[in-house]
């Protein structure tokens, strides 16, 4: 068995995994189910969660100049069963022989008294082995330090993802855009077996080096809404995902907060029920397993939406999962019925919904509290690609799958100074313009790299898109090899800093993980670009009417 590398050519899986061993128990993942990873930071807190696969405690220590002597804490591991391996899935443990056992424990500790803005240093020792890590504690509102972002979505973690590459753009035949001297790519690029063209790198190298980068930029937070795994029912969707983000392939989350949401795919079983009612309970039941998040006004909705006050900036998560009714143009997933659902925690987004009424309140109060506001959800409500289409729309591809419903918070975004709303879904990254706030779809993490729409349908339902990787970045291809341009991996780059009080200078930076080809078209490098759609905006707070 093989596995390609990021320059195309194989490598025998035994030395890969005996590499991966050895430089990870370094690290310190061997008694790990998952690294340690960092979630909730408050005004003077921050929560550590680690998995191991035994029920034997941890110790987390934290350390701070400004501390007499290290800080001291004991994990009380929790069984959880609902991160258990399907029947399924035991059965492929002979083809994926890094499965771990069926067995789940988590460890988690609230780390409070903190002093805003300073960087501690910690180590969590599980057994005879450690991990270090650090965080920074959110700084003060007024501090003017400087605030860095990275959003990024449709990771969609698979195991089949570490051989397979993706389509390169292509949908339906449509060729990608050629560049203004007319020359296409070249015919020695791989090809499926209906000769369409494959990206150059699989969905796994592609996704570990868009990771790459992001660790080099040092964010403060990272923001990702949605489709984090392909299945969110499928057990080894999840190892997948924490294997690139908290374990064997980087300990990304181990120095930097996560802030998710919930997409259509983990809210699907996938191999285990697919959208099945009790598949999708099960799948909502291990997202919530792996995510704790701020309170909201519902308990039943707990970490499915919440907000994220990180000093001057403040973050809004909502679950777009399902919008009643059901199969109507409120809905935004057809395959998900509140009528058959098992649970209570399939949230509504639509007017008058518990959803609705919190997301409304805390757009005025984030307002009124002079903050920078960002919004992050699964369903792009401008879209020009495959999930551009109303439910009720006579377009041929139209999946039922559609964002169009979230446009109904576009007025009150726009009356609360929204200044970015970031979504996935369509796989486009796409920024849309829309009464002054920009909507963008960064769903390049590592999965699909989708083209928009050719029917005239989704052209008609977003005339407010400005920018497309696929349509304004033309590839440039000399002497056989790509050197500019094209649709790739990436995210979403947002400084914020601080010009004077109340006003704060915002930049969204496009960037993409560039691959570098030799003349036989092998990958021997990968670099950081930026598309040309930089945005700069100023936001200023002071000029807000307080009295709505």
């Amino acid at each position: 068995m093989s596995l390609r590398d990021s320059g195309g050519q194989r490598l025998i899986l035994p030395l890969i995994v005996g590499l991966l061993l050895l430089g990870c128990v370094s690290q310190g993942w061997a008694q790990f189910r998952i690294t340690p990873y960092l979630q909730c930071p408050e005004a003077n807190a921050i929560r550590i969660t680690w998995f191991t696969e035994t029920a034997r405690s941890g110790h987390l220590f934290v350390s701070h100049a400004s501390l007499k002597k290290s800080l001291r804490f004991r994990s009380a591991p929790r069984p959880m069963p609902e991160l258990d391996y399907s029947a399924y899935e035991l059965k492929q443990r002979a083809a994926y022989p890094d499965m771990f056992s069926n067995s789940n424990f988590k460890h988690q500790v609230l780390i409070s008294d903190l002093e805003p803005g300073q960087v501690y240093q910690y180590t969590v020792v599980q057994g005879a082995v450690r991990f270090n890590g650090r965080f920074k504690v959110p700084p003060p509102h007024d501090s003017g330090e400087p605030i860095r972002l990275i959003v990024l979505a449709d990771s969609e973690t698979d195991p089949d993802g570490r051989n397979l590459p993706v389509l390169w753009g292509d949908i339906d035949g449509q060729t990608y855009t050629k560049d203004p001297r007319g020359d296409s790519r070249s015919n020695r690029l791989e090809k499926n077996d209906r000769g369409r063209v494959l990206y150059v790198a699989s969905q796994q190298v592609g996704l570990a080096r868009n990771i790459r980068v992001i660790e080099k930029r040092n964010p403060d937070l990272i923001l990702m809404p949605g489709d984090l795994v392909q299945g969110g029912g499928y057990q080894r969707a999840w190892d997948e995902y924490f294997r690139h983000f908290s374990g064997k392939l980087s300990s990304l989350l181990g120095k930097c907060p996560l802030i998710p949401a919930l997409g259509n795919w983990e809210n699907n079983g996938a191999r285990n029920g697919a959208f099945a009612p009790k598949a999708v309970q099960a799948s909502r039941k291990k997202y919530r397993a792996y995510f704790d998040t701020p309170a909201n006004d519902n308990p039943d909705h707990q970490d499915l939406y919440y907000r994220i006050d990180y000093g001057p900036v403040t973050i809004l998560t909502m679950d777009t999962s399902n919008g009643l009714p059901d199969n109507t143009d409120a809905d935004t997933h057809p395959g998900i019925s509140a009528a058959t659902y098992p649970g209570r925690d399939l949230a509504d987004f639509n007017q008058g919904s518990d959803q609705w009424r919190w997301m409304l309140g805390q757009l005025e109060d984030a307002y009124r509290g002079g903050q920078v506001i960002f919004v992050q959800f699964h369903h792009p409500p401008f879209s020009s690609g495959r999930h551009g289409y109303s439910f009720s729309s006579k377009a041929p591809r139209r999946d039922g799958q559609s964002g169009m419903p979230l446009r109904k918070y576009a007025p009150h975004f726009e009356r609360f100074g929204v200044t970015a709303v970031f979504s996935g879904h369509s796989e486009l990254f796409e920024r849309s313009l829309y009464h002054g706030i920009h909507y963008y779809d960064v769903g390049v993490a590592g999965d699909g790299l989708r083209s928009p729409e050719p029917s005239p349908y989704a052209q008609e339902n977003n005339p407010y898109s400005v920018w497309t990787a696929h349509g304004d970045e033309p590839e440039l291809w000399q002497g056989g090899r790509l050197v500019s341009g094209g649709k790739h991996y990436g995210h979403l780059e947002v400084n914020i800093s601080k010009l004077a009080t109340g006003r704060f200078r915002v930049e969204l930076l496009p960037v993409h993980v560039f691959p570098i080809m030799d003349p036989l078209l092998r990958v021997t490098a990968w670099e950081r670009r930026v598309y040309r759609d930089v945005v700069v905006e100023t936001v200023d707070v002071t000029q807000r009417d307080l009295k709505l």
